[in-house]
């Protein structure tokens, strides 16, 4: 039952998760740091419920407990198909953000060409000049984004392989339970035969003493009735 409450949360924040993400594609520029805050905090709450689930099949024995690891391996499937899609809209409005405005140079580059025959010849290379380094400073700024999209992604790499990892780790903490179960269970056997074996020797123990006081009291009544002498010989 706690399984199924945080598998059911997960689900229905993964789809909250999902419409946020589809609602980057179309928003305006000035939403998009709104929405991708929305998300980050949405994967936050999403990793919580994961923990939980992961502490609940580690608490559960039974037959349903492989079936809540493949429920679980699902949702994490989904989650990371998420977040993935989630940084490459968080990369692509960076990239909006640093060329959006491109198209607004074109305006002054026609008025240039139109009044290229009016510049003296500095003046075109000063226009030049200053075409060349706007030019330059947004490769620069696009390099940048290359960077941090190739750190993201050794980052998410890592964390995958976290996640692996403590996923084998709750494994050996399980099978480690089940084998102190195992050696408790053995370990309660031998003290209810132990019991059960007292109790006998208590009730046999009893039956002796009994049976001594019963003959003694017979010796002692018996004997005092032949030592008696009699008077009718």
């Amino acid at each position: 039952e706690e399984f199924q409450h945080y598998s059911d949360s997960s689900s229905k924040r993964l789809d909250r998760l999902e419409g946020n993400i589809k609602k980057l594609e179309d928003a305006p520029v000035p939403s998009v740091p709104r929405i991708i805050t929305e998300c980050d905090n949405e994967i936050k709450r999403i990793r919580n419920d994961f923990e939980a689930c992961e502490q609940a099949i580690s608490e559960c024995d039974g037959p349903d407990k492989q079936d809540c690891k493949n429920k679980l391996a699902e949702l994490n499937d989904r989650f990371d198909r998420c977040r993935a899609e989630l940084e490459f809209k968080r990369q692509s409005g960076s990239q909006k953000a640093l060329f959006g405005n491109a198209l607004e140079i074109d305006g002054p580059k026609q008025e240039a060409k139109q009044n290229l025959s009016q510049m003296s010849a500095q003046q075109v290379i000063s226009r030049g000049d200053v075409l060349y380094q706007e030019a330059e400073e947004r490769m620069q700024r696009a390099f940048g984004v290359t960077e941090q999209s190739k750190q993201v992604a050794g980052a998410i790499e890592v964390e995958l392989n976290q996640q692996e990892q403590q996923i084998g780790r709750v494994e050996d903490k399980t099978q480690d339970l089940r084998g102190h179960l195992r050696r408790a269970n053995k370990i309660m056997d031998q003290i209810y035969r132990r019991y059960l074996t007292d109790k006998c020797i208590l009730c046999l123990i009893i039956c002796v003493m009994i049976v001594l006081v019963v003959i003694i009291i017979y010796g002692a009544v018996g004997g005092k009735d032949l030592g008696t002498p009699s008077d009718t010989v």
